[in-house]
């Protein structure tokens, strides 16, 4: 299938469909590069955004199968500095399980928006330093508005902050930095060779150019809270990992134990007591996972210059990956729409 006469608004894209634990589909259409004409191939490697909280997840759950961590314990159990909400008692703790399932009371307020997208391919602070600035008090980044007046376990709010500092946490327990961990337990034993939590770590040469909306090209950015959307990777990785969290969901897979794969993809929210600002029944979420009433597992992302979805079906065992490199906008939506109707 080739779509390219029909996206005017999108600049390059990729996907594959996979089913039996196998690629079945793959395509690139497009650009990476508009004004060295060079096309979008398989190999072409861009950021996914938060599509990459699911690596986080499974690499949790791995940092739970080697004892590092405990989903239900206090996350200051875990960290060298307390973090504390300033709007909740003290006995309110915050827990992994609450960050994974954006039940923290952990905000993306201003600050994190003002602050999060580093110029050049090279971030500006850790992630140590991120977390640092924004949850300690005396931070450079922190304020009240980083938290809920709600407090943990009450109400879902969506939180990238919250979900960078899950790698941190794996990052201080491991002993190794968060992307190297990563590569350690997932990429390296998935042979994901060309997926990288930066510039800095993947083939800068195949790495595609990012456009906006008026398909401007955007400069190149780094993530300082990257694991909550830092990825960079191709489609062909990509749909090694939907494979995986295939046969993980299916008891296929040794990535993790058995009891991790179903935690993972556990309901978290009970119907009788779901936390405000939750849709049930029409969609869930396991750890760092969306699950949908139409049996679809899996996440979505965007960012500037970047849109990307990655979901199976938990009935059929089917599954698709899509990426581009075009910010998602009202003019290519329904380019979106189309090329997602012929691939499903």
């Amino acid at each position: 299938m080739c779509f390219s006469q029909d996206t005017k608004n999108i600049i390059g894209y990729s996907y594959a469909t996979v089913k039996d634990y196998k690629v079945v589909d793959m395509e690139a259409v497009g650009f990476a590069n508009v004004k060295l004409n060079n096309k979008y191939k398989t190999t072409t490697i861009q950021s996914i955004a938060s599509i990459s909280k699911s690596i986080v997840g499974v690499a949790l759950m791995k940092a739970v199968d080697e004892n590092l961590v405990n989903l239900d314990e206090d996350i200051n159990n875990y960290l060298p500095f307390k973090i504390t909400n300033p709007h909740s008692e003290n006995e309110n703790y915050i827990t992994l399980r609450n960050l994974t399932t954006h039940t923290s009371g952990i905000l993306d307020s201003n600050k994190y928006w003002d602050n999060v997208y580093s110029n050049g391919t090279s971030a500006s602070m850790t992630l140590k330093e991120f977390v640092e600035a924004y949850f300690v008090s005396d931070g450079i980044f922190y304020e009240e508005g980083n938290f809920s007046k709600l407090g943990p376990s009450i109400s879902y709010e969506y939180s990238n902050a919250a979900s960078a500092l899950v790698g941190y946490i794996i990052e201080v327990q491991a002993k190794v930095l968060f992307k190297d961990y990563v590569k350690e337990k997932i990429f390296i034993p998935l042979k994901m060779a060309h997926s990288g939590w930066g510039y800095n770590d993947i083939e800068q040469q195949n790495h595609t150019i990012h456009y906006d909306e008026s398909l401007i090209e955007i400069k190149p950015y780094s993530l300082i809270s990257y694991p909550d959307g830092g990825l960079k990777t191709n489609i062909e990785d990509l749909s090694v990992f939907l494979i995986e969290l295939i046969k993980g969901y299916n008891g296929k897979s040794k990535l993790l134990t058995h009891t991790s794969w179903k935690e993972l993809f556990k309901k978290q929210f009970s119907p009788s007591n779901p936390p405000k600002n939750h849709k049930l029944p029409k969609k869930n979420t396991g750890i760092f996972m969306l699950i949908k009433s139409d049996h679809n597992i899996g996440h979505s992302g965007s960012d500037p210059g970047i849109y990307s979805d990655m979901y199976f079906n938990e009935e059929t065992g089917e599954g698709r990956v899509f990426i581009m490199n075009t910010t998602l906008n009202k003019k290519n939506f329904q380019e979106y729409k189309d090329i997602q109707s012929k691939i499903q």
